[in-house]
């Protein structure tokens, strides 16, 4: 059975205390119409990723959603780099996963779904320093953009919480600091070359 849309959904995504409580302006019934279509378009996101439709997501359907990643940065030909590619989007997809899933159960509900996709990212937000940098880094180059971390999370949150989420994840960043080999000074090398008379 596939969840459906409901106007208590639209009231947790939009962050209302009451259901049926009327819109005090015309600013607050536009946010309350932009929170119902975002909630219902995290419904749908939210079904799509729930194959055996139990209501909930297991760690394997939320792992899905990374799953064209795999096969889109996979290095042909190349076992090694694909499974440890692999098993980088695992660790990612399980750091968000636990983070999600707020009781614990192994089950992602759509209460927490719906919930974990307006966090305050303020307040809470997974632990990056879990997710390996080579994750986020596309293309390879050492750097991360946001185009990059946004590749990764989009099926997971929107693009606003991505934003901040993005920050976090750079400063969980533990900077690599080069190590360069002592410099020989050549100006004071002897020589221990001999010269034989014959």
């Amino acid at each position: 059975m596939k969840l459906t849309f409901t106007l208590a959904a639209a009231a947790l995504f939009a962050g209302a205390g009451a259901v049926h409580a009327a819109p005090a302006s015309k600013a607050a019934a536009k946010a309350a119409k932009a929170a119902a279509k975002a909630a219902k378009a995290s419904t749908v996101a939210f079904n799509r990723a729930d194959k055996d439709d139990d209501d909930q997501l297991s760690l394997t359907e939320f792992e899905g959603l990374l799953k064209p990643l795999v096969k889109e940065r996979g290095a042909k030909g190349n076992k090694g780099q694909n499974a440890q590619l692999k098993a980088d989007l695992e660790l990612t997809a399980s750091t968000l996963f636990t983070w999600f899933d707020v009781d614990a159960n192994t089950f992602i509900s759509l209460d927490e779904w719906l919930a974990g996709r307006v966090s305050d990212s303020t307040v809470s937000a997974p632990d990056f320093t879990l997710i390996p940098f080579s994750v986020v880094d596309r293309n390879g180059n050492g750097k991360a953009n946001f185009g990059e971390f946004q590749n990764i999370v989009s099926g997971y949150v929107p693009t606003g919480l991505a934003k901040a989420w993005f920050q976090l994840f750079l400063a969980a960043q533990v900077p690599v600091t080069p190590v360069t080999p002592p410099a020989t000074d050549t100006s004071t090398s002897t020589d221990t070359s001999t010269t034989s008379a014959t």
